[in-house]
């Protein structure tokens, strides 16, 4: 299953009554971003297979990013941020224990799609 979401000022919403919540229980952080367009900012998925899915169901080619950043904290791997079409992709992809980035699997997953031969582009995603 796939889930969008969307932001104000910040503030990240997964739907139209979280954002309705907010209204009335944070009125004073309402009051800074009110003014403020709603965007959408991601996409939530769930499983390998959905993010497959939502690869096989876009009509045109996709521009996927892989940011990443070595972790000094733990002395190998990487902490990644996979960007789809200019939304991050949360659910998924996140910590990748191997120093190798092409061993991230975001590209087998690309691999799995109709757009198999899609060059991933690695950081500069925004």
């Amino acid at each position: 299953m796939v889930k969008e979401i969307y932001s104000i000022g910040g503030f990240m919403f997964y739907s139209a009554k979280e954002v309705a919540e907010f209204k009335i229980q944070e009125p004073e952080y309402w009051q800074e971003v009110k003014h403020l367009p709603l965007k959408k900012s991601g996409i939530q998925v769930e499983n390998y297979q959905d993010f497959v899915d939502y690869l096989n169901s876009l009509e045109k080619m996709p521009d996927i990013c892989l940011a990443y950043s070595f972790d000094n904290a733990r002395w190998y791997g990487y902490t990644t941020t996979v960007w789809c079409n200019g939304l991050e992709v949360r659910g998924i992809f996140g910590y990748h224990d191997s120093n190798n980035i092409k061993d991230h699997l975001v590209f087998e997953m690309v691999a799995m799609s109709k757009w198999r031969n899609l060059k991933i582009r690695q950081n500069n995603c925004r």
